[in-house]
C-alpha cells in the first residue's frame, strides 16, 4: 500500500502519523552473543563454536559451505549474465553511419543481437534469483543447529522499531 502525505498542506498530526516507518532488523543469538541474519552472521556463529564444539562445527559446517557456494553462484550468474547481455545490447548497434555496397542505407541495428542480449541478461537474472540463499535456508540451519546442540539454542529475533519523518512537503511511505 502506498500512501501520500501532504503534511503541510494538512493537519500536521496526520503527517506525523503516517510518515512513521517501520524498520524490520532480523537477528539471532546464542546465548549472549548476537549475530546479523545473513552468511556473515553465520560464519561468525560457526567461528565461534569451533573450539568449543567441534561436534556441531562438522555438522554445520557443510551446510553453511553449500548456502555461501549458493550465493557466489548468484553473484557470478547476474554479473555474467549482466555483462554479456550489454555487450549483445551494445554491439547490436553499428555506430558508422554509411552506405551498403548497392547504395541503400547501413541497418543500424541487429535485433537478433538485441533479443540474444536481453535473453541473457534475464536469464542471468533469474538464474541468480534461483540460486541466492532464501530464508528457509537459514531457518533450516538454524533448526539444524537447535536439533543438534546440548547447548545454548539459536533464537531469530525481528525488532520493529520506528522512524518518525521531519518532511514538511510531499512524502511517500510504502507498507506492506
Amino acid at each position: 500500500m502506498v500512501l501520500l502525505n501532504f503534511g503541510a498542506v494538512f493537519a500536521q498530526d496526520y503527517h506525523a502519523s503516517c510518515s512513521d516507518s517501520y524498520l524490520q532488523n532480523k537477528y539471532f543469538n546464542a546465548g549472549e552473543s548476537v549475530y546479523t541474519y545473513n552468511l556473515k552472521g553465520l560464519s561468525m556463529y560457526l567461528n565461534d563454536i569451533r573450539t568449543d564444539q567441534p561436534e556441531l562445527y562438522a555438522r554445520l559446517q557443510p551446510r553453511y559451505s553449500k548456502m555461501k557456494n549458493r550465493q557466489t553462484g548468484a553473484i557470478v550468474s547476474f554479473c555474467a549474465g549482466s555483462v554479456i547481455g550489454s555487450a549483445l545490447i551494445v554491439s547490436a548497434f553499428d555506430y558508422s553511419p554509411g552506405f551498403t555496397a548497392g547504395g541503400d542505407i547501413k541497418n543500424d541495428m541487429n535485433s537478433g543481437k538485441i533479443i540474444a542480449g536481453g535473453v541473457v541478461f534475464l536469464s542471468g537474472l533469474v538464474t541468480s534469483l534461483f540460486l541466492y540463499p532464501k530464508e528457509s535456508d537459514f531457518f533450516d540451519f538454524i533448526n539444524n543447529n537447535n536439533r543438534n546442540t546440548k547447548g545454548d539454542k539459536l533464537q531469530l529475533n525481528i525488532g520493529v522499531g520506528m522512524i518518525e519523518s521531519k518532511a514538511t512537503g510531499l512524502s511517500f511511505a510504502l507498507r506492506f
